[in-house]
């Protein structure tokens, strides 16, 4: 049986969440007030409405820094691999020629050679150069493929879709704030060898500091990467065949591993600690009443996780909304929990939650609040499909749709009379499409809207955030919230007085560290903003409490199953694919957040070997998440499909069998 993987599509707002391996949670959670120091009355703590997570190591997991700075890595070819060995020291070698930078940050640069190169045994006369510290052979990488700093869950992604490519530092580098000062990027194609040179290139992170690094690309089909000065310590490491490879291995190169045949081998380099959500939410229901529909989580300092801002979904029991239902609210220590918002540090934001974030990568929006506002939105939308959530956008509305000024993209739209279109009220409220959704707003009550196909006079670099003030002209497609039930369904439950939720807002800080005064009053000014306004946002139509339950005691959740050390399938659910193949999606929790594969067999072959999906694109740096691939060729007689997950340890998940739907024939 073949399984043709699609790992790039995940369920919607199923956001990637950051890896933690420990489970021995030995936390000391305290909930506080406007002052640090000893812990305090309970009274009090009750009093100030904070929940602040004290860690030993295993909520926030240890950075992994890159470890190349001043030595080489050397790939001797084998048959189909290569054979890895690290040394100290590097070869000083010729320039070249530099190359000319387009205008986008991440445009490669097509290097037609006069004699090819191999990689994998399999010779290229064309190298395309990536700007954020990649190779390619033979073709680009796919559109929009980058080392973003701000979404760490894109990156592998990106450089697995495509050609074969070498990546010497994948990095979200910066060669045009060096163009003056000799630094760039250099080709040089010598008889025996080709080397390609970033030569003091900054990285966005740390900012102004100069790399170099290089590879050089033997005839032979040897490769030398080679790292003469390296002062960021985060990236993506290695080598992968391309979109046909056998499978991929996520290994530490400094431990010299074997490049297998056919397989691509990456390593992950990270600067910043990474947050365990759900080792987190154990611990805050342990301490905190399970009153809380959401969390809001901030850090004292710069975690890594999916995107530097996002959520996760915990649970869904809302039909007509685009997301399908589930429930893993237990596994995060809760019957209650719905969705986790992550808001990474509070440096990130300005002392008055009105004013826009701090962080350049969200300085569109218009205040702290609103980012709030907008990650929250995801436990509800946007998912429901083209054209109101525009290619590529993932939980947000298309650019060019007509939404009120949604919170999830899009803005308030004006015609002009030449037949242009202008963007106005970019993120300041729940539209009233969002409102439908969420189940604060009967479908009669939603005016009609309209998107705009076909835009012209506006790029993929201005659109890329929302904007007011930004005019376009192209074909306007009227709708109705008709259209979206249509396609999704009626919403059930239908909306129904004025809900109100409880949210409880989190303060994570190291081990042996208390809050600062500061940190403190600005979460305070956040939590007693966002009530107010959220209400006003929704129109009045719901609330949110974001102060914790009185006189209520804290009482862990019993009987909740235990963190597994192996990778674990939470459940299995199918839909019609666009060619009637049906499309599996796997919701699977992982705590090393290493899922590099699926196997996949049906009780009508149980005698062979399983297929192998490979997932790393999709799954690997998640600790829970959603997995989805079409079912293709299934053997007669098939009832149930047998699956099993397998970690970079080689650790299996226990075999998940599930009967096959009723539309599935054998192909």
């Amino acid at each position: 049986m073949a399984v043709r993987p699609n790992v790039g599509q995940r369920v919607p707002n199923s956001i990637a969440m950051s890896a933690c391996r420990g489970l021995n949670l030995a936390i000391v959670v305290a909930v506080v007030g406007l002052l640090s120091g000893a812990a305090r009355p309970a009274d009090a703590a009750v009093a100030n409405n904070l929940i602040v997570i004290e860690d030993d190591g295993n909520i926030l997991e240890s950075p992994e820094p890159m470890p190349f700075a001043g030595r080489r890595i050397i790939l001797a070819p084998t048959a189909g691999g290569y054979v890895t060995r690290v040394e100290p020291g590097v070869v000083p070698t010729a320039l070249g020629a530099r190359l000319t930078l387009g205008d986008a940050p991440a445009q490669p640069i097509h290097v037609p050679l006069v004699r090819p190169v191999p990689i994998y045994g399999r010779f290229h006369h064309d190298l395309f150069v990536h700007p954020h510290g990649a190779v390619s052979f033979g073709a680009p990488l796919p559109e929009g493929a980058g080392a973003w700093a701000t979404k760490p869950a894109d990156r592998l992604g990106g450089l697995l879709g495509g050609p074969p490519v070498l990546a010497v530092l994948w990095n979200e580098l910066r060669p045009l704030e060096q163009a003056r000062s000799g630094g760039g990027i250099y080709v040089a194609e010598l008889p025996d060898r080709v080397v390609v040179t970033w030569a003091r290139v900054p990285s966005v992170r740390p900012a102004g500091l100069p790399n170099t690094f290089r590879a050089v690309i033997h005839r032979s089909g040897r490769i030398e990467l080679e790292y003469p000065r390296v002062e960021t310590g985060w990236g993506i490491v290695g080598l992968s065949p391309g979109k046909g490879r056998a499978g991929t291995d996520i290994v530490d190169l400094a431990t010299e591993p074997d490049v297998l045949p056919g397989r691509a081998l990456f390593s992950w380099y990270r600067d910043r600690p990474r947050l365990n959500e759900i080792a987190l939410a154990r611990r805050v229901y342990a301490e905190a009443p399970d009153r809380f529909d959401f969390l809001a989580v901030f850090t004292d300092r710069v975690v890594e996780g999916s995107h530097l801002v996002g959520s996760v979904t915990v649970a869904n029991d809302v039909q007509g909304i685009g997301m399908p239902i589930f429930n893993h609210a237990r596994v995060f220590g809760s019957k209650n929990l719905e969705h986790i918002v992550l808001m990474n540090s509070l440096s990130f934001y300005d002392a008055d939650p009105a004013k826009p974030p701090r962080i350049p990568s969200y300085a569109y929006s218009p205040s702290t609040l609103a980012v709030l506002g907008h990650e929250l939105g995801h436990r509800w939308l946007a998912h429901a499909g083209e054209p109101l959530v525009g290619p590529g956008r993932r939980g947000h509305w298309n650019y060019f749709l007509d939404t009120d000024g949604s919170f999830m993209g899009g803005s308030r739209l004006t015609e002009n009379a030449d037949g242009t279109f202008t963007t106005e009220d970019v993120m300041t409220r729940y539209g009233e499409l969002d409102q439908y959704l969420m189940g604060v707003r009967p479908p009669e009550e939603v005016e009609d809207f309209f998107v705009v196909e076909e835009p012209w006079g506006i790029d993929a670099t201005q659109s890329a955030a929302p904007a007011a003030g930004m005019t376009f002209g192209g074909e306007r497609r009227d709708l109705s919230v008709d259209d979206v039930i249509a396609r999704l369904g009626e919403r059930t439950p239908a909306p129904d007085g004025v809900p109100s939720f409880r949210m409880g807002f989190v303060l994570v800080v190291p081990r042996g560290v208390d809050p600062a005064p500061a940190q403190l009053a600005k979460l305070q000014r956040i939590r007693r903003g966002f009530g107010p306004y959220f209400r006003a946002a929704t129109d009045g139509r719901a609330r949110v409490r974001t102060w914790l339950p009185r006189a209520v005691p804290a009482k862990a959740v019993s009987g909740l199953p235990p963190l597994p050390r192996n990778p674990f399938i939470l459940g299995v659910g199918f839909r019609p694919g666009d060619d009637g193949a049906p499309v599996a999606s796997v919701d699977f929790l992982d705590v090393g957040a290493d899922v590099l594969e699926l196997e996949l067999s049906t009780d009508a072959s149980s005698d062979l070997p399983p297929a192998r999906v490979d997932l790393v694109g999709a799954a690997y740096g998640n600790v829970r998440g959603t997995v989805s691939f079409p079912l293709r060729h299934i053997p007669p007689g098939a009832t149930e499909i047998h699956l099993s997950l397998v970690d970079s340890s080689g650790l299996r998940s226990q075999v998940f069998a599930v009967s096959l739907p009723d539309s599935t024939s054998p192909t």
